[in-house]
Order: C-alpha cells, then structure tokens, then sequence
C-alpha cells in the first residue's frame, strides 16, 4: 500500500455553478489510524445536490465545507487498518469520508467513522 493519499478540497466559494478552479486535488500522507479507529479507502463516493449548498457560506441546515476543507460526501469504503475491535480489514463500510481516496476514522463517534452495516471482504 501506497503512503500516499489524494483528496479534493473547496479553495473558493462558487458563483454559479461550481467550476474545476473552485477545487484543488492534494496530495497528503496516508492517515495513521489511531486507537479505536479506523483506515478506509473509498470505494464509491456519492454525489448529491446538497453537496451544492455545503460550498456556500449563506444560511443552511448544514454547515458549510471550510476553504481549504475536504469536500462532504457519503462513501462506500474499505478497511484497510483496523485498530477497533469491532471491525476488520476487508470490511466493507458506509461512511462519510468525503471526496478523498483515504480516511481515518472512529466508528463510535457520530460523522467521524463509518456504520456498523458492514459485509466482510476476502
């Protein structure tokens, strides 16, 4: 495994539509999972209209992605680590890892991790 990971990050508020100049693709050290925590690779990310909003500073039920911050998005995603008993690597996960290849997280915490839905892997 690569020590490398990428993600897609907000650099501008768009106007309008969004355009490729609102986001930057960065390179970044893989995530160490920590205790309880978890490594996922995304396997799948979903793109959704709301994920429109969360580019905007205005008023909203949600806040917004910070410039500079890892877009929002709800993943199907890979364990890839494992420093949490109740899952393994191979384990196939719903999380919210966001538009990025890798994601550290921890699965007790509400939006930091990933649900106990899972499929075991190989």
């Amino acid at each position: 495994m690569s020590n490398q990971a990428k993600r897609i990050v907000l650099v501008s508020r768009p106007v309008g539509e969004p355009k490729a100049t609102d986001f930057r693709v960065e390179d970044c050290a893989l995530p160490v999972p920590g205790a309880g925590q978890v490594l996922l690779r995304t396997i799948w990310l979903s793109l959704d209209p709301y994920m429109r909003g969360r580019m905007s500073d205005g008023p909203s039920y949600a806040a917004p992605v910070p410039i500079g911050g890892v877009m929002e998005g709800g993943t199907v995603s890979e364990v890839v680590a494992s420093n949490n008993a109740g899952f393994a690597k191979g384990d196939i996960v719903l999380s919210r890892a966001g538009w990025q290849t890798h994601a550290r997280g921890r699965p007790d915490r509400e939006n930091q991790g990933c649900s106990r839905r899972r499929h075991r892997g190989r």
